[in-house]
């Protein structure tokens, strides 16, 4: 729930402020501008690089905690949509992990005494998570690892993980973000800051602060415009809580002449006593005591290019079932929500090219 709720924020944050603008004008109105063209973009090149530092009093957790802090990692990598087929979106992403073997290895060390035996499970659990790629092509997701290609049904995907639920329009979602969510209304202390270069390009500078409470009550009233009302009561129902986890949210944004968002970043600072009354199960005054003295900060940069040029995604050759994979490690379709089957297509939601509406 922890987790969800970090992630969830976090995405909701970069989902409002969008992508796109001016550099002259007011600078709510040039954001705004900014915001409603993202949505418009057929195909578009994005390089990002996220960064999560946790620190703080590991004396009184457990061993297999006290071995991962303090804990750094670092996400980064590409993505490519084209989106210009609406009912074939293309995708295709890399993703890297900086730091997973010294986590990896400091739960592993926690809970066993032989070090070798730690640094083996690191190394492998490194190996085959640490460098991703990721394709969609013909309603077919690919996943590059250990070398090979496998394929999955992103039909039956997404039914795994709906689990029976009422389907959402994402259509109707993304209509109504774009409507309900504008960034205006949702950022605070917004400014100019002055022109700079972004890999050549002519930008201003502009920075601004998120406001969590305007961001849950616009995300939660585009949920129920589109009758999802469990998720805009879900919303509501945190909106305090997520208030006050968030000490800082601040924004910069680096904008064109030709309302493109050149360069995005984003630096949060989670406030850890406000995530003691978050999980399902109380916490005891150790645990509590822990939690309150832990630093969290995420910075996420994303740099953007390739706005509406030819991007070639081709699906890869020679992949193999997901299952074959799985099946080295032991695990079978069912063992992550049942029967991944490969190939086959079947209907799925166009993937937009707002790189913060996915």
């Amino acid at each position: 729930m922890l987790v969800v709720s970090i992630m969830a924020a976090g995405a909701m944050a970069l989902l409002a402020i969008g992508c796109g603008g001016g550099s002259n004008g007011d600078p709510a109105e040039v954001i705004d501008k900014a915001y409603a063209k993202s949505f418009d973009y057929d195909t578009l090149h994005s390089e990002y690089d996220v960064q999560l530092k946790v620190s703080g009093d590991v004396s009184t957790l457990s061993p297999e905690l006290q071995g991962i802090l303090p804990l750094e990692l670092g996400i980064s990598g590409s993505a490519d949509v084209d989106n210009s087929d609406t009912e074939n979106p293309k995708m295709q992403a890399t993703v890297s992990l900086d730091g997973l073997n010294d986590i990896i290895q400091g739960m592993v060390g926690g809970m066993s005494a032989n070090e070798t035996e730690a640094a083996a499970t690191a190394n492998m659990v490194s190996s085959l998570f640490s460098n991703l790629e990721f394709k969609m092509v013909d309603k077919v997701f690919y996943v590059s690892m250990m070398g090979s290609w496998y394929e999955v049904d992103t039909n039956e995907v997404t039914s795994q993980v709906a689990g029976g639920a009422d389907e959402v329009d994402s259509k109707c979602v993304q209509d109504a973000i774009k409507e309900k969510v504008i960034p205006s209304a949702v950022l605070t202390g917004i400014e100019d800051v002055g022109s700079e270069d972004i890999d050549g390009e002519k930008t201003t500078h502009y920075k601004a602060s998120v406001d969590m409470a305007k961001l849950v009550e616009a995300t939660a009233e585009a949920s129920r415009q589109c009758d999802q009302a469990e998720t805009a009561g879900g919303l509501e129902g945190a909106k305090s809580q997520l208030n006050d986890m968030f000490k800082k949210m601040d924004v910069d944004m680096w904008i064109d002449g030709d309302n493109n968002v050149r360069k995005l970043k984003m630096d949060m600072e989670i406030d850890t006593a406000a995530l003691s009354g978050m999980g399902d199960t109380p916490l005891g005054s150790d645990q509590e005591k822990a939690l309150e003295s832990m630093s969290i900060t995420l910075t996420a940069t994303v740099i953007q290019s390739g706005f509406n040029e030819d991007v070639d995604i081709t699906a890869p050759e020679g992949a193999l079932p997901l299952e074959d994979l799985l099946g080295g490690f032991g695990v079978g379709g069912n063992g992550l929500g049942g029967g991944l089957g490969g190939g086959g297509g079947g209907s799925t939601s166009s993937t937009t090219t707002n790189p913060f509406n996915t």
